[in-house]
């Protein structure tokens, strides 16, 4: 099917209103999350251990993690447009409650309230770029959202740190509330679930090719979705690859990046945010082409592989390195190149669509990002015990070499098994991976 140059043009503008909105949302999902190690200090008051300090960053990943199956379902039966919305609301409520805190508990709430309502905007973006854009452009069209979304991360960065200097941390989150509620009520009006809620065909009848049946999920067929998911062989190997991914992620750039820093390395909080935001730039810069990359070779396996692999190097230079081989400039590359391999869950989310029924997309990859969240829920306070525990016989620098030992361990195991995925080529082998020789549905 062909469209008019107007139909072509109206459609194009409609994907991008409503894209850039829903990226906007996950621009808050990455500056929730990466904004705690920066504001310990000003926790202190009612924060007075490390393993408190853990618990709190984890209260942001907890509501995440249990919220991805609903936000799923939530997905298939009532659309993006309407779960955004939701979540952006309740992140606003959320950011209220945390910026006005005055006790570990408070604080405790408010961060539930931001991670239940920012559990959807990346998933709902999967689902989005699965309804808008063609199955080859869906990694390069993350990527494209990553950027956008990346940037929360960075200013929770060096900027978060200057900002708390010139005003407070509390303004900054009461500004978080203003942007959330608005960013709610754009979503409401303006963003559209598939092409067919304007008018236009769907992207399968634009590309002369058969689509299953898309509809909204009862209770049962979503049970059944979820079960169908977790039989699927294919899936489990990247269950652990997500968890490995993005649980040290949330470890380390979420939560203990800055305070590493000015243990390990005596830095100021200003001097340590400034190499923070060298890793996030890496994962800006790098989670913009990462999906274009594996779309133009066609091929996940090798990206993933390739990832896990320098991340295993890396978490080795930040465990061992100090005291021995890591220099200033050294620490800068480590530290770009830790962002680099951040972006890994975009190739896992894309694996994820092609190795699972297209029916049940949003079910599929709320799984493996169940998966992901619960050890980014379980890290930062494991890492918190651990430091607890170590700092009191060692010095800071022993005390994180031992708890990133794990780490390093970890990404080992992700690289492995990354090499031992079986390639998709950047299309959905549900039917020659998972069923072979069932028929397709077609319209």
């Amino acid at each position: 099917m062909v469209l008019s140059k107007e139909d072509k043009r109206k459609m194009q503008i409609q994907r991008v209103i409503s894209f850039v909105i829903i990226a906007i949302a996950y621009c808050f999902v990455q500056f929730h999350r990466n904004s705690t190690g920066v504001i310990k200090g000003e926790l202190s008051s009612f924060i007075t251990s490390d393993a408190a300090f853990g618990t709190l960053s984890s209260m942001y990943f907890y509501p995440y993690m249990l919220m991805q199956i609903p936000i799923g379902a939530l997905l298939d039966m009532i659309g993006t447009r309407k779960t955004v919305s939701i979540g952006c609301a309740f992140a606003a409520a959320g950011s209220l409650i945390f910026g006005t805190s005055q006790s570990f508990a408070v604080a405790c709430i408010g961060r539930v309230l931001i991670g239940i309502g920012v559990s959807a905007p990346v998933v709902s973006m999967q689902k989005f770029i699965t309804n808008w854009f063609p199955e080859r452009r869906t990694a390069s069209a993350f990527s494209t959202a990553s950027l956008i979304g990346y940037s929360g991360a960075l200013l929770a960065q060096y900027p978060l740190a200057w900002l708390i200097e010139v005003v407070s941390w509390r303004a900054i989150f009461l500004v978080c509330v203003g942007i959330s509620a608005a960013t709610a009520i754009l979503c409401w009006i303006f963003v559209k679930d598939t092409p067919k809620a304007c008018g236009f065909p769907s992207i399968a009848e634009l590309e002369g090719r058969a689509e299953r049946p898309r509809k909204s999920l009862t209770i049962s067929e979503t049970i059944k979705a979820i079960g169908r998911t977790f039989a699927n062989r294919y899936v489990w190997p990247l269950l652990v690859i997500c968890m490995i991914h993005q649980g040290l992620q949330g470890l380390f750039s979420a939560t203990w990046a800055v305070p590493y820093l000015t243990s390990v390395y005596q830095m100021s909080k200003m001097e340590a945010t400034g190499y923070t935001s060298a890793m996030m730039a890496g994962m800006i810069l790098f989670g913009f082409t990462v999906g274009k990359i594996s779309d133009r070779i066609r091929s996940r396996k090798i990206v993933l592989a390739f990832i896990s692999g320098m991340m295993a190097v890396l978490w080795a230079c930040l465990a061992y390195g100090p005291n021995r081989f890591m220099s200033v400039p050294l620490l800068w590359v480590v530290m770009f190149l830790m962002g680099m391999s951040g972006t890994g869950i975009q190739i896992i989310f894309a694996y994820s669509r092609e190795v699972n029924d297209p029916g049940f997309v949003g079910v599929a990859v709320t799984a493996v990002n169940f998966a992901g969240m619960l050890c980014s829920a379980f890290m930062p306070t494991l890492a918190g015990v651990l430091l607890d525990k170590y700092k009191l016989i060692n010095t800071d620098a022993i005390s994180y070499q031992k708890t990133f030992t794990i780490c390093v361990i970890l990404s080992a195991v992700a690289f492995i098994m990354s090499v031992c995925l079986k390639e998709t080529h950047c299309v959905n082998r549900y039917y020659d991976f998972v069923k072979p020789g069932e028929k397709k549905e077609t319209n």
